[in-house]
């Protein structure tokens, strides 16, 4: 009698962790990492006026633009300046190492059109460098390697404007050995709130199952046009496929 006393307690408990949000069914079942919540926008780190022209030389040490035409990048020489937008921190080429993955446009032809560059450093210079076109991108955050294979993995947030209509996408890099493996990519905003057939706000938030494969999964919410609306989940949490990076990231380094 007291071991059945003993597993309804238990089953109490367990339901009213549930019931009150501190646990979910999910969370029973599986470990999920967080990638991306669309719901929340992130701080781009601040660097001082030093540590950007620290990190502009080192960038132009390994990357001069007079080699740019060699590796595909054709700028106007009075476009040249370098903008860094975002950091982030972590193993990025292999474990343990502590690196920052800075993100940065330049050779701005006009509104959002230009050349990335994501360059990891470590120990004082860049070990790896990445450019690709680009000029959409606003912030980088760091994934604890989520396949296993000792390098932590990048997620490139971008977004713009158009016609009224608000959007965001993120895509998931990890460099490799002389190269970029691109996950996929992933919408997690869209807002039409200030065109004539406003419906509201969508977010996604996307998570992991880590793996040598790693699993993806969305889940979604809505939030209506409404000032200080609260987010309602519009979709349960389903595994995905991402949908296909298509930039060609160029390996300089």
């Amino acid at each position: 009698m007291s071991l059945n006393r003993d597993r309804i307690a238990l089953l109490s408990i367990v339901g009213f962790l549930l019931t009150s949000g501190l646990l979910s069914t999910t969370a029973c079942s599986m470990e999920l990492q967080q990638v991306y919540d669309g719901r929340h926008v992130s701080d781009s780190a601040r660097l001082s006026a030093a540590e950007t022209e620290r990190i502009t030389k080192a960038i132009l040490h390994v990357i001069p633009p007079g080699e740019w035409p060699e590796n595909g990048i054709v700028c106007d020489p009075e476009l040249e300046a370098i903008r860094i937008i975002d950091r982030a921190e972590g193993g990025f080429t292999g474990p343990d190492l502590e690196q920052q993955a800075i993100l940065f446009n330049f050779c701005s032809r006009g509104h959002n059109f230009g050349e990335n560059g994501i360059a990891v450093i470590g120990r004082d210079r860049v070990e790896a460098l990445v450019v690709y076109a680009g000029a959409w991108e606003n912030s980088i955050e760091v994934l604890p390697d989520i396949n296993g294979n000792g390098r932590a993995e990048m997620v490139v947030a971008a977004g713009g404007t158009n016609m009224g209509e608000h959007w965001g996408v993120i895509g998931i890099i990890e460099l490799d050995t002389d190269g970029v493996t691109a996950f996929g990519r992933s919408e997690t905003y869209h807002n039409d709130c200030d065109t004539e057939y406003a419906s509201g706000t969508e977010a996604v938030l996307l998570s992991a199952k880590p793996g040598k494969e790693a699993v993806f999964y969305r889940q979604t919410f809505h939030q209506s046009c409404a000032e200080g609306a609260p987010w309602r989940q519009s979709e349960a949490r389903r595994q995905v496929d991402l949908e296909e990076d298509g930039i060609a990231y160029r390996r300089i380094k």
